[in-house]
């Protein structure tokens, strides 16, 4: 496994598109193996990233290989709140877990947000077995705000995810 410490994050190009959509497959499988990738998801993916101007893609890179990315997106369509409340998604490669991109993704967007847009909440979702994601959004300003039960509907079905919130208050 490589060292991460000469890794670059920079914001998303429409080049970067082909590795994020397989980080993120990648993680979705792991993540919900019963559902898979179906098309409608791989379109509304799709459409977030061609929007990625206003919906603030970053990427950890090594020598072009994308190790992982980071995305906030707006969580509302409510005009008055669509600028001040993002949902952030975090997808590194299983290879690279571990190594610092996370942290590395985490304080170039986060600083980027607080000082350069709107955006005065963010909000996510950990799966309570994930301890390493926890400890690191922890470590960014995410507090805990409870717990979404898991549910099944149809052929989806959503395991139990600790809601974190940060307040973007803070340099990081």
């Amino acid at each position: 496994k490589k060292n991460t410490m000469s890794s670059l994050v920079r914001v998303a190009e429409e080049k970067d598109f082909p590795q994020i959509l397989a980080i993120w497959q990648e993680g979705i499988i792991e993540t919900f193996p019963e559902i898979g990738v179906t098309d409608k998801m791989l379109q509304k993916f799709k459409n977030n990233f061609s929007q990625r101007e206003a919906h603030h893609f970053w990427i950890a890179e090594d020598e072009d290989i994308i190790l992982g990315w980071q995305s906030y997106l707006p969580c509302t369509n409510n005009p008055v709140k669509a600028e001040l409340y993002a949902e952030g998604s975090t997808y590194i490669q299983k290879n690279y877990r571990g190594k610092g991109v996370a942290f590395k993704l985490y304080r170039a967007a986060l600083n980027y947000l607080k000082n350069h847009t709107n955006i005065m909440y963010i909000f996510g979702f950990v799966a309570p077995d994930n301890e390493p994601a926890f400890k690191i959004a922890h470590a960014f300003g995410f507090n805990k705000i409870g717990l979404i039960e898991g549910k099944a509907k149809g052929i989806h079905k959503i395991d139990t995810k600790i809601f974190v919130v940060n307040h973007l208050d803070k340099d990081y």
